[in-house]
């Protein structure tokens, strides 16, 4: 049998350059890897929709129509008392639309974050793009800078206010106050209210702070009658006056829900802390010092009118509630036959800065 000749040595190396040149060729008409590691995985709940007017928020809710001229969304509700109406948004307005499956039927830049040189990224199927990848449909949902659903909806953490308004002392007068000096203490139930304070929110509705109050009210009278403590017999005509100061302070627990649209806001809270009372008073002219401190409990609704991102206007209605059973006058303890009541309503006005 005839043996075959093996090919040349020159052909050997001929071929092995045709084949390399060949590779070469391929390689520069292949199309570029198209995915990337994942910066940023999207999570949460879906259909989402996300606004170039605001793309740290992202609505969820459901797609009810889409069209080549945008979608009509309908948001879910927001709180118990703010439904957002179904609403169209033009392709012009949106940045992300994904459907209930999880897919990324729109994005503005024309691509996905993870998936780069794809022609019409955003008319391609994520399950069949992932399939020829060779990669989770998960790892091509890739969105950079994006706040997920399951963060808080409100992106301020951080709200300090101040507030100034008119404030009134419930109680009713006692029955032993001499008729001359009704009027006198009918007065003193009003005053000037200022309030105070700080809250963390570490979720969308609720926060925790701290608040600070101090209600301010004055009266003087001339030629007042001076009785005798003893046998209330009128000793004297002289000057009377009360400088009263009442301070509360406390750790807060707030609530705060969207209400009729997205720049209305209800805010509550609870504070628990002391009631520190301070009165400079006269009698004839001289000075009387009277302090007290008791427990307090405070409740607040208010009403927020958002401006912007960090600032807003609100008004709110709060009350005060505690009984003093001791003062101490110039120094001296002294025990009261009944409890004072310090019980106040307040109606304020302020300004609020968020961060």
């Amino acid at each position: 049998m005839k043996r075959k000749c093996p090919l040349p040595f020159n052909s050997v190396l001929l071929s092995i350059g045709l084949l390399t040149f060949n590779v070469f060729l391929t390689a520069q008409e292949a199309p570029q890897v198209y995915y990337k590691p994942p910066t940023k995985q999207w999570s949460g709940v879906k259909p989402a929709l996300v606004l170039k007017k605001d793309r740290r928020k992202i609505f969820t809710g459901k797609i009810i129509e889409i069209s080549e001229n945008g979608v009509t969304f309908d948001a879910k509700r927001e709180s118990m008392f703010f439904d957002p109406p179904p609403s169209f948004y033009p392709v012009s307005d949106i940045s992300i639309l994904v459907d209930k499956n999880g897919r990324i039927i729109f994005d503005e830049d024309g691509d996905i974050d993870g998936i780069q040189s794809v022609p019409d990224a955003r008319e391609t199927d994520v399950d069949t793009l992932a399939r020829q990848q060779n990669v989770s449909p998960e790892s091509t949902m890739q969105l950079t800078g994006l706040r997920t659903p399951s963060e808080p909806e409100f992106s301020t953490k951080i709200r300090i206010s101040a507030d100034y308004g008119f404030g009134y002392l419930t109680a009713k007068i006692a029955t032993d106050v001499p008729s001359e000096y009704k009027s006198y203490v009918k007065e003193l139930k009003s005053g000037t209210n200022f309030c105070a304070d700080v809250a963390y929110f570490f979720h969308k509705t609720y926060g925790l702070g701290f608040t600070y109050m101090k209600f301010n009210t004055s009266n003087f009278m001339n030629n007042a009658p001076l009785y005798d403590d003893q046998t209330n017999e009128i000793l004297g005509y002289g000057y009377i006056e009360d400088n009263i100061s009442m301070s509360f302070i406390g750790p807060t627990l707030y609530e705060r829900v969207k209400i009729l649209s997205d720049k209305i806001l209800i805010v509550s809270n609870v504070t628990l802390g002391r009631i520190h009372h301070h009165n400079e008073a006269r009698i004839d002219y001289v000075s009387v010092l009277i302090k007290g401190n008791t427990f307090g409990i405070s409740g607040l609704l208010g009403l927020d009118y958002l401006l912007n991102d960090n600032f807003s206007i609100g008004v709110d209605i709060s009350t005060l509630t505690g009984k003093f059973s001791q003062y101490e006058i110039n120094g001296q303890k002294m025990d009261l036959a009944e409890d004072d009541n310090v019980n106040r309503w307040n109606f304020n006005i302020g300004l609020r800065m968020f961060n």
